[in-house]
């Protein structure tokens, strides 16, 4: 907590906006929350659980001078256009299969 943390763009599966309201009914702010994939591997157990509650694993400490929506769409296209971008590697099931790469057991 209070840390600065840094995240591949495959760890994250999507980013919103979070608006935290008084009484559930007045917008108190509003930040940039995301979600971590189900590949990534530090999500613990208690992570999934406080997800499952809070709708959101980890929340931007600041907007950055931009409204939370803008932001969010930012984010999201940026993370989009690098998956995008990845080129997919072929499933190491098909190349054990092949007989190009040895089985490890």
């Amino acid at each position: 907590m209070f840390r600065d943390q840094q995240f591949q763009w495959n760890d994250i599966e999507g980013f919103k906006v979070i608006t935290m309201r008084y009484m559930g009914i007045i917008p108190i702010w509003r930040r940039v929350g995301y979600d971590f994939a189900e590949s990534y591997r530090k999500r613990s157990l208690p992570g999934k659980f406080v997800n499952a509650l809070a709708r959101y694993d980890r929340l931007l400490p600041d907007n950055y001078g931009m409204k939370a929506k803008d932001l969010s769409v930012l984010l999201e296209s940026l993370r989009r256009q690098h998956l995008q971008s990845q080129p997919v590697p072929p499933p190491m099931l098909d190349a054990v299969r092949l007989g190009t790469v040895p089985p490890v057991f």
